[in-house]
């Protein structure tokens, strides 16, 4: 009975995360396939193809089997190809693709639970995990091979780790530099994560500085070249054109209207959840929680690096890793509003 007391808010989140995977892997198959589908196939089919590959690391088949229009099969799309090559002689080969992103959102609530109580009690990290399921696009995005919301994982997991590695071993800091290195691999954007967590150091920790970040740099390199095996032989040219590939890619998505990203995020969460987050910051700064700030400067550096260059955002859909973060700032929120009353013994949890 203890060990159930103990660990009920564990155990009921598995349950619902269980159930959650369980409701989204058999409904895959109702929404239409996007487009960016497609380069999701031929990246996934691309790493299998060099998996048989007789001399997998020769430059010519590095180049054929690890760019696919600009881009390369990361980590994050590997997880697409493990179950496509696992599932797809059952399940069909879209289904098989989708299935790992059903499997990490699954994951996902989890993770932010864990994530959460590192700075948050048991209820409130229970509430921030649950809140992804409150945002319908979130929901829907899970259907789909998608990169943004399996991105998120990483987001956390990188921002989980350095948080332990606060308060424990080194070890944790290194770890959280090759997620955060596997995250770069992926996606341009999640430098957000890096130059996140450089700020947070400055303003709460700055004479732990080279301590921290110098270990979680070397490794959040290192896995970033492991993760992009194109990069082996010429990593400065390689680098160079990914750059120019981003730069043109942002240039013709540029849009004109310098709010967009701010009103195509909120318009696409529940007002509700906007009004939490409102008091969710308000709450951050009242407790000075250092934690929490790290969640903030996440959230509006993306919102303010898209907002500053014009990109059309496309919804909430480029916004997805940084989703996990205004939950937790939301049930912070939440905790605000409730835990007065609690306390005046008018409702009862």
């Amino acid at each position: 009975m203890a060990f159930l007391r103990r660990y009920m808010h564990v155990i009921m989140l598995a349950i619902l995360s269980l159930a959650v995977f369980v409701v989204v892997s058999r409904s895959l198959e109702n929404h239409a396939r996007r487009a960016d589908e497609y380069i999701y196939e031929k990246t996934v089919l691309s790493f299998t193809e060099w998996l048989k590959q007789p001399e997998p690391f020769r430059r010519d088949v590095l180049d054929r089997c690890w760019n696919i229009g600009g881009e390369h099969p990361s980590v994050v799309k590997i997880t697409s190809g493990i179950t496509w090559m696992a599932c797809h002689g059952r399940m069909g080969d879209l289904k098989s693709l989708r299935l790992a992103t059903a499997i990490n959102f699954s994951l996902l609530i989890m993770l932010v639970y864990m994530f959460a109580r590192q700075f948050m009690g048991r209820a409130v990290s229970l509430v921030s995990g649950i809140m992804l399921l409150c945002i319908p696009a979130v929901t829907e995005f899970a259907h789909f091979a998608e990169i943004n919301i399996n991105l998120s994982l990483f987001w956390v997991l990188a921002v989980l780790f350095f948080l332990k590695g606060l308060r424990g071993r080194k070890a944790w800091v290194c770890l959280s530099g090759v997620m955060a290195g596997f995250s770069l691999g992926a996606k341009v954007t999640s430098l957000i994560i890096p130059i996140s967590i450089f700020i947070w150091l400055l303003l709460f920790s700055r004479k732990r500085l080279a301590e921290l970040f110098i270990p979680f740099l070397i490794t959040g390199s290192v896995a970033f070249l492991l993760s992009w095996p194109s990069l082996w032989p010429d990593p400065v040219t390689g680098l160079i054109d990914h750059a120019r590939y981003h730069m043109d890619a942002v240039a013709a998505a540029r849009g004109r209207i310098w709010h967009l990203a701010f009103s195509s995020f909120f318009s696409n969460v529940p007002i509700g959840m906007t009004v939490l987050f409102i008091l969710g910051i308000i709450k951050t700064f009242a407790d000075k929680n250092s934690s929490g700030f790290l969640c903030l400067i996440i959230i509006f550096l993306l919102l303010g690096i898209f907002s500053a260059a014009g990109i059309d955002s496309d919804g909430i859909r480029y916004f997805l890793p940084a989703i996990p973060f205004f939950c937790a700032i939301c049930a912070t929120g939440l905790e605000f509003i409730v835990k007065p009353v609690i306390k005046t013994n008018v409702i009862y949890v």
